[in-house]
């Protein structure tokens, strides 16, 4: 089921949602006294490389995940409400991720 609800997607480039990233694991490791939740919804993470990311526990409502590379994403309880995950890439843990570009805007 995809995300047709024709809201404006927000977008992230690559060293954004690196930190995001990070700051969601240092959340996770010290049981939410450090860091910050990663909330990401309404996010257009179109082709993103996700591979191996914790992202147990945040909030991708509505996010846009198409053909993003999910290959050891970590998706434990995160919100997933609306969110359109069709056609992603899961790699096998010995291959190398494609290089497609995240897109990259400046957040409004």
């Amino acid at each position: 089921m995809g995300s047709n609800d024709g809201s404006k997607k927000r977008q992230v480039g690559r060293d954004e949602l690196d930190r995001v990233v990070r700051e969601h694991h240092l959340w996770l490791e010290s049981d939410h006294t450090e860091g910050t939740r990663a909330s990401l919804k309404r996010t257009d993470l179109s082709s993103a490389d996700l591979a191996g990311a914790d992202l147990s526990r945040s909030d991708l409502s509505g996010a846009q995940l198409t053909r993003a590379n999910l290959s050891g994403c970590n998706l434990t309880a995160a919100n997933l409400l609306r969110a359109d995950v069709s056609w992603p890439i899961y790699l096998p843990p010995t291959s190398r991720a494609p290089t497609s570009p995240t897109p990259t805007c400046p957040m409004p």
